[in-house]
C-alpha cells in the first residue's frame, strides 16, 4: 500500500545505543525467546511454509534468536530496506532530487528543456493532495513560469532523462502486471507516478459509459469496451498494450467509483506531451516534442523552475507507503551518483552491494542477491540475518541518516504498511518496520523501541513458498505472534 502519507514525525530517537547502554534489566535468557519462537512457528498452522527469523540485541550485537537466519529468502518489499538505506548512506539525508525547467533562446523560437533527475515524487498526486493542490495545479505552475519568463514560442520540448537508462521495465517482473501502478515503468523523468487515472461514469443500461482521464490527455486512444449496467457487480478494468499508450477499458460498470490506476508507456514521453498540451492552451504551444539524443550537449541555460524533492519524503514513500516506483528510482539514482554513467538496475544493485560489504564485511557477499530495488522481482535473495545486521547498521549512522530510515516506517496506529496488522496482537513497545508481500512470500522487518528508555531490539522475518491450502491470515499471525514475544523480552519477559 502507499495511501494516506502523513507527514514525517518530526520526533528526536535519542542515541538509542548509548542510551539503552546505561540502563540495567533482568533479560530473559535467550535460549527462553528461541524456544518460544520455535514454538510459536509450531503451533502457527503454517504447513510447510519456510520460515526464516532473526532477532538481534543491537547493544550487545547478540543473537537473541536465529531459525534458518543462513537461508536465503526471497524478501518482496523487505528490498527496500536495503535500497533504501543505502540511499541514505551514499546520497546522503540532506540529498534533494531536483529537476530543472530552463529555457535556451535561440533562432526558431527556442528550447524549452526539462530535466530530470529520477526524482519518482515529480507530479506525485498524494503528495500534492497533502498541500491541497491537484495535478492541473502542478502543470499550472510550470506553464505560468514559463510566460512569466516572458517566452512567448517555443521551437522545442526537450525531455532530457538520460539520468538513467532507457530499460524502463525490469525483465523480471511478471509480464501480466506491468500496466498495474506498482509495475510502473521506472524513467530519468518521473511524473504523477507514472500512472494515469482512468475514471469510468455509468450512463444508460446497455450502454458505453463516459471516460475520463486523470491527467486529462485528450489525444490518448482509449477504447470503451465496457458497458453499463443497473445490477450486478462494478467490474471495470483497463488493459494497455506494452509498448504503447493504447488502453482499453472493460468490465459492468455500475456506478462511478475510483479510478483504475493503469501504468503509461514511456512516462518521459507521456509527460512531455502532457506539458505541450498545457502549454499550447496557453497560447505557447512547442512546435516539436522530442527526447535528448545521447550525444546532445544542452547548455545549462536560464532556470525557469526548479522542483526539489527531499529525500526524506522519498524514503517516506517508500517505506512507509512502500510504493516501489519509489525504491527503484533511489536504486538507479545512487548508480548514477557513484558511476557517472545512467542510472541502471546493473549499477544501482552494485552500489548496494558495495555499501552492504563495506558495511557488514565481505562474508555477506553470498548472503544476498540484488536484482531490483523495491523486491518486485523474484530474483533477490537476503538471509534474515543480513537484514538484522544491516537495520543494526542503520542505527549506528549519524543522526541524520539515523533518524530519517527510522521516520520512514511504518507504525501500528497510522495509516502505512502496518495499519491492518497486529489487530489480535498488542504490543506494549513501539514498532517501526517494514512488511513485505509477494505471492507465497511474507516478510516483517524492523525495531521494537521502549518508549521510556529507547531500548531497541532487532527484528527481521520472512515467509517463503507458503502453500497455497495455508490461510496467508495463519503467516501473518504467526509473524505477529513472534513479534510479540520480542515485545515480551523487551519488557524483561
Amino acid at each position: 500500500m502507499r495511501r494516506g502519507s502523513l507527514p514525517i514525525a518530526r520526533h528526536l530517537f535519542a542515541p538509542l545505543l548509548l542510551l539503552a547502554a546505561c540502563c540495567q534489566f533482568a533479560w530473559a535468557a535467550p535460549y527462553e525467546i528461541q524456544n518460544d519462537i520455535e514454538q510459536i512457528i509450531r503451533d502457527g498452522q503454517v504447513g510447510a511454509t519456510e520460515i526464516s527469523v532473526t532477532v538481534l540485541d543491537p547493544v550487545t550485537g547478540d543473537m537473541l534468536a536465529a531459525v534458518d537466519d543462513d537461508r536465503r529468502m526471497i524478501p518482496a518489499s523487505n528490498m527496500k530496506l536495503l535500497t533504501s538505506g543505502a540511499t541514505l548512506i551514499t546520497l546522503g539525508a540532506d540529498f534533494n532530487f531536483r529537476t530543472v525547467v530552463a529555457w535556451l533562446p535561440g533562432d526558431g523560437g527556442g528550447k524549452l528543456v526539462v530535466r530530470g533527475d529520477g526524482d519518482p515524487a515529480f507530479g506525485d498526486p498524494e503528495l500534492l493532495l497533502e498541500q491541497d493542490l491537484g495535478i492541473e495545479d502542478f502543470l499550472g505552475a510550470i506553464v505560468e513560469a514559463v510566460k512569466a519568463e516572458g517566452i512567448t514560442e517555443i521551437g522545442e520540448l526537450v525531455i532530457d532523462d538520460r539520468i538513467f537508462d532507457d530499460e524502463r521495465i525490469h525483465a523480471s517482473w511478471p509480464l501480466d502486471q506491468l500496466n498495474r501502478w506498482y509495475c510502473a515503468e521506472v524513467s530519468g523523468l518521473n511524473f504523477h507516478t507514472n500512472i494515469i487515472n482512468v475514471f469510468a461514469r455509468p450512463g444508460e443500461a446497455g450502454r458505453p459509459p463516459a471516460i475520463t482521464l486523470e491527467p486529462s490527455a485528450p489525444w490518448l486512444n482509449i477504447v470503451n469496451g465496457a458497458r453499463s449496467v443497473t445490477k450486478g457487480s462494478h467490474t471495470a478494468w483497463v488493459a494497455r498494450d506494452l509498448k504503447s499508450n493504447r488502453m482499453t477499458l472493460k468490465g459492468d460498470i455500475r456506478w462511478a467509483s475510483d479510478p483504475v490506476e493503469v501504468a503509461v508507456h514511456d512516462p518521459a514521453m507521456f509527460f512531455a506531451e502532457v506539458l505541450a498540451h498545457r502549454l499550447g492552451s496557453a497560447g505557447v504551444r512547442p512546435r516539436h516534442i522530442r527526447r535528448a539524443e545521447p550525444g546532445d550537449i544542452l547548455p545549462s541555460g536560464r532556470p525557469v523552475l526548479v522542483i526539489e524533492t527531499p529525500l526524506e519524503v522519498v524514503m517516506r514513500r517508500c517505506n512507509f507507503d512502500s510504493y516501489n516506483l519509489y525504491a527503484e528510482a533511489m536504486l538507479k539514482r545512487i548508480g548514477f551518483a557513484v558511476t557517472g554513467m545512467p542510472g541502471s538496475w546493473r549499477n544501482g544493485a552494485a552500489v548496494v552491494r558495495l555499501v552492504m560489504l563495506e558495511h557488514l564485511g565481505a562474508s555477506t557477499s553470498d548472503e544476498i542477491v540484488v536484482a531490483d530495488g523495491s523486491g518486485m522481482s523474484r530474483e533477490n535473495r537476503v538471509t534474515t540475518r543480513m537484514l538484522a545486521r544491516w537495520l543494526k547498521v542503520l542505527l549506528e549512522q549519524d543522526p541524520a541518516v539515523r533518524d530519517a530510515f527510522i521516520e520512514s516506517l511504518a507504525t501500528t496506529g497510522r495509516d502505512g504498511t502496518l495499519r491492518k496488522r497486529f489487530r489480535e496482537v498488542d504490543l506494549d513497545n513501539d514498532i517501526h518496520a517494514k512488511t513485505g508481500y509477494l505471492t507465497g512470500v511474507t516478510a516483517l522487518s524492523g525495531y521494537l523501541v521502549q518508549p521510556g528508555t529507547q531500548r531497541t531490539v532487532i527484528f527481521s522475518i520472512v515467509t517463503n513458498n507458503k502453500p497455497s491450502r495455508v490461510p496467508l491470515a495463519n503467516v501473518r499471525l504467526t509473524e505477529e505472534r513472534i513479534v510479540k514475544r520480542v515485545d515480551r523480552w523487551l519488557n524483561g519477559e
